[in-house]
């Protein structure tokens, strides 16, 4: 498979199984009342809406990372730096579902707690760090702060369907096309 067909089988295989698994997501969401209720200005839904979306968003994400590693190879630098990730995002999917599930929440010091484990595997265990910072503990650091940071951010500008997901994917196409020149697609910024 030529990277070009990759690159696409990759976004296509993502957004038809978050399509697919969307509505499913949402009938579990409903039947097990795993609903957010309007109790706050922030809120602009009137009714309870379904939550578990980012589960049916992650879902298809590792479901195309699975296809594309059954049907390529990687090289071994790429699939050592795509294992640190899904090890990462996988940690935040089960901290986002247990979140979602649990009617209050989980309040911030947990999920602050988990989020900085998440990162640190990610930089630590795998070294996907900045890179352009010369000392290596402030290069950690910083790149700890920043998936923790950026993690948040999405966390907070998720109060509106298809807001937060919609940035997510223009700023992935933005990254996709940055990176394009130099094939730096997997690797370390």
């Amino acid at each position: 498979m030529n990277e070009t067909c990759l690159y696409l089988f990759a976004f296509f295989s993502a957004l038809l199984s978050s399509f697919l698994l969307s509505p499913v997501c949402r009938f579990f969401a409903v039947k097990l009342k795993v609903l957010d209720a309007p109790f706050s200005n922030i809120k602009t839904h009137k009714i309870s809406a379904p939550y578990l979306g980012g589960l049916a968003i992650s879902s298809a994400w590792f479901i195309s990372l699975f296809l594309i590693r059954i049907t390529t190879s990687f090289p071994n630098l790429t699939l050592r730096n795509l294992r640190g990730i899904l090890y990462g995002s996988l940690i935040l999917c089960l901290l986002g579902l247990i979140d979602d599930v649990k009617l209050k929440g989980l309040g911030f010091k947990p999920k602050l707690l988990f989020q900085f484990l998440a990162a640190s595997i990610v930089v630590f265990c795998f070294d996907i760090r900045i890179n352009f910072i010369p000392i290596r503990w402030l290069s950690c650091l910083a790149s700890v702060i920043w998936i923790v940071g950026i993690t948040n951010a999405f966390n907070i500008i998720d109060i509106m369907d298809g807001l937060s997901g919609g940035i997510a994917a223009i700023a992935s196409f933005a990254f996709f096309f940055i990176a394009m020149p130099s094939k730096m697609f997997y690797i370390n910024f």
